[in-house]
Order: C-alpha cells, then structure tokens, then sequence
C-alpha cells in the first residue's frame, strides 16, 4: 500500500505540474479536460484510499504489539547464562537438564485473555517471544489475536489436526512473516548459516511441561509440496520406515548445517510461513526433547 500511495502522489503531481503549468490546461478543449481532471481525480482517490490502508496497517500493528507485550507480562523469560553467538561444542558432553531455565508461564491467566492458547514459544534474545494457539480451523488466527480481536497481524497457532499436547510425530505451528519484524518474520534469516549457528534452539512451554527445540533443518518450500510424501506439513506415516525416510529428506533439504541426529522416536516442531513476497513458504524444523526439571 505504501508504494501504491507513493506512485499515485507522484503520478498526480508530475501530471498536475505538466498538464496545467505548462499551459496545456488553457490551450486543450473541454473534452481533454474533462480527461485531466479525471486522471487527477483518480490519482487524488488512489493516494486518499492508499493512505488509509497504511494508516489502518500501522494501527493494527500497533495495537498487537501492544497487546502481545501485554501478555509477556504473564511470562517470565531468564536471562541466557552463556552467549547466543557461539555454536555449541559437539565434543562436550550432553547438556543436563539442570542447565536449561525455560520461560516461567502462567498458563492459568494466559488462558483467562484467551483461552485457545495451548503453549508458549521463544527464541532467546530475540522478538519472537510469543503464545501457540489451536482452534478447529487453519484460518481463524490468520487475522485474529490470541483474545479474538480482528487483526492482520494474527497470532501463532498450531494446525487444527495436530493434538494439543504437541505428541504427534510431527507438530506444525504457522506465522506470519510481518513487516515490522514480529512474528514469524526471522524465520527466514535461518537460510543463513551463521544466524543458525547463533540460534541452535528456540523453548517451549506447555501447561504439561518444557521442551527444548533442537533445529535440525530450515529450508524454503512450495505450498504446492502439500500433500506429497516428501512435504514438510506432513502429519502421519504408515510405518518408521516411512517416517525415517521423511526425516532424512528433510534434514537434507536444509540450507544450513546441522549436527543434531533425528530418529523414528523423535518428535518434531515445524515452524511455517511466508517468503519475502508471499508465493513460497519458509520452514524450521526441530526435534522436541523434553526438559525434566521444573518449569
């Protein structure tokens, strides 16, 4: 909308400078001005319902940025002890779940502002510090935020078929990938390897319990993959077999490199949304691995 606003007042005015300033206006029949007053006219109408859009646009961006701060006031998010820029060592020993601090989540008044929320995303030192929502459709959050309020910027939801408890084998959680940065918008800097190394693993929180998001895998994709055997938003598999065969090409799509090993007993977290532009899809995958001390 910005750029339409642009053109049409650029349009009008080098129209309006030429047409009029340079005499045209006082030499040309009625006829033709009847045709610049119209195009003028047009140019005027374009930039006053341009300016709306933007205007309405921003507003609405304001007001879920508003509200989603709002609700991280329920939401405690501990500082990281270690630095997100460097990778971890793969020669160190595994991690003890003592060392990992998932956001602290009150779920009870999360739920009381909007009770289809099921969970709690974050991505350390980062804006994507968000509510997972579930309703019975894949539309409804695309334009609604976490309490029902009409709004573009939508909220994080994970699809309609998948259970609640994140048990499936695979989870899919969509996002819009706004303008402003919010929401699923850095997803795509995950093609970049060294944002990858710095960015290992998101957390998170469910009314049951923690997990870490261990991300093996970030890679664009067609919404016209949907429904082949090798789509990323597939949900079920008729054997291991078939589901180790799935995680294999996933991983081997990926646009970084990856240390973290998937197997048939895992569970992964898909992280869905747009391209710069729209027309394509952008994809981070995880394994979910459970975090066994308090939460």
């Amino acid at each position: 909308y910005g750029g339409l606003l642009a053109a049409a007042l650029i349009g009008g005015s080098v129209f309006a400078v030429y047409y009029f300033k340079k005499g045209k206006y006082s030499r040309t029949s009625l006829k033709r001005t009847a045709v610049g007053v119209s195009v003028l006219s047009l140019c005027v109408l374009v930039a006053l319902g341009s300016g709306f859009l933007v205007f309405r646009d921003l507003n609405q961006y304001a007001e879920s940025k508003d509200a989603y701060r709002d609700l991280a006031g329920y939401v405690e998010v501990p500082e990281q002890t270690a630095s997100p820029e460097s990778a971890p060592d793969p020669t160190e020993p595994k991690r003890d779940d003592a060392d990992i601090v998932l956001p602290s989540v009150d779920f009870e008044t999360l739920r009381e502002n909007g009770p289809d929320i099921i969970g709690w995303l974050s991505l350390p030192d980062t804006v994507l510090n968000y509510p997972v929502t579930q309703t019975d459709n894949n539309e409804y959050y695309l334009n609604h935020l976490y309490d029902g309020t009409y709004n573009k910027v939508g909220c994080l939801f994970a699809d309609y078929e998948n259970r609640a408890d994140f048990s499936d084998r695979n989870t899919i959680i969509y996002g819009h990938n706004m303008r402003d940065g919010s929401m699923f918008a850095l997803l795509n800097r995950y093609d970049e390897q060294s944002y990858f190394d710095a960015h290992r693993q998101m957390y998170l929180v469910t009314p049951k319990g923690g997990y870490v998001m261990e991300i093996f895998a970030a890679f664009a994709a067609k919404p016209e993959e949907s429904g082949s055997e090798t789509s990323p938003w597939q949900l079920s598999w008729k054997d291991d077999g078939a589901y180790t065969t799935w995680l294999t090409a996933m991983k081997e799509r990926s646009a970084v490199e990856s240390d973290v090993t998937v197997t048939c007993s895992d569970k992964v977290l898909t992280l869905s949304t747009c391209t710069p532009g729209g027309t394509g899809r952008f994809l981070v995958m995880g394994k979910l691995v459970k975090v066994d001390n308090e939460i």
